[in-house]
């Protein structure tokens, strides 16, 4: 009897273990994604802005820099939002 319990409980964990894997892989999938579009956007705005002057420029990659930050953060919030619920 005992061993079935630990038996079944190895498994479980395991398959828990795989679960877990699974789910980071598909975090890191979308993570990638995000930052794939983000690059994107951002040598689209880089290109758009290149007309005007250089100060301008640095000031706007600043500015550029903090809103890819928030944006991973707010990712990083939703990932772990999603984590919670599949719990």
């Amino acid at each position: 009897m005992m061993l079935m319990m630990i038996m079944t409980t190895t498994t479980m964990t395991i398959t828990m273990m795989m679960l877990m894997m699974m789910m980071m892989m598909m975090m890191m999938m979308m993570m990638m994604m995000m930052m794939m579009m983000m690059m994107m956007m951002m040598m689209i705005m880089m290109k758009k802005k290149k007309k005007k002057k250089m100060m301008m420029k640095k000031k706007k990659k600043k500015k550029m820099m903090m809103m890819m930050m928030m944006m991973m953060m707010m990712m990083m919030m939703m990932m772990m939002m999603m984590t919670t619920r599949n719990k």
